[in-house]
């Protein structure tokens, strides 16, 4: 997506009439558009105040929250990621190098997911134990009976 549509996406969105904006983007314009909304003086998005993932038929949803300290606007980016496999890594691009407050969001989503974030400094295990294998928040991921010498039970309550 380029500049010019992105910029049409918005004024269609009703760029600047509310202070709560909602786009739906290719992950593969996340970089482009969070940057024009970062550096676009009528968005000035300087603050990256989250990032979640969840999965949902199995694809991963990453949901960007935005917001500008000098007009208080807000946005909030979504762009979905499709794993090829129920257990392979998927990959999106990193934001870290516009907002450094992204680096421990992705690497939670990372580790958690499996999403990769290109161009990031997620780095090995930060979140989960060393050693852990599989991404525990997607649906399909069944835990191990056992995880370094302890043991992982449920009981039914009865």
């Amino acid at each position: 997506m380029d500049t010019n549509e992105l910029k049409r996406k918005l004024e269609i969105k009703g760029a600047g009439s509310s202070l709560k904006q909602s786009l739906a983007i290719d992950v593969g314009s996340l970089a482009h558009t969070a940057q024009f909304l970062r550096d676009e003086p009528n968005w000035q998005m300087d603050d990256l105040e989250n990032i979640s993932a969840f999965e949902m038929k199995g694809d991963i949803l990453l949901t960007y929250f935005l917001k500008s300290s000098s007009t208080g606007k807000t946005m909030v980016l979504r762009a979905t990621v499709t794993p090829k496999t129920e257990t392979s890594e998927v990959d999106a691009v990193s934001v870290s190098h516009l907002w450094a407050i992204a680096i421990p969001l992705e690497q939670e989503i990372s580790e958690l997911f499996g999403v990769r974030f290109q161009g990031g400094k997620t780095r090995p295990h930060q979140v989960l134990p060393e050693g852990w294998r599989g991404f525990p928040l997607r649906k399909s991921y069944v835990f191990p009976i056992e995880f370094a010498s302890i043991k992982h039970q449920r009981h039914e309550h009865e």
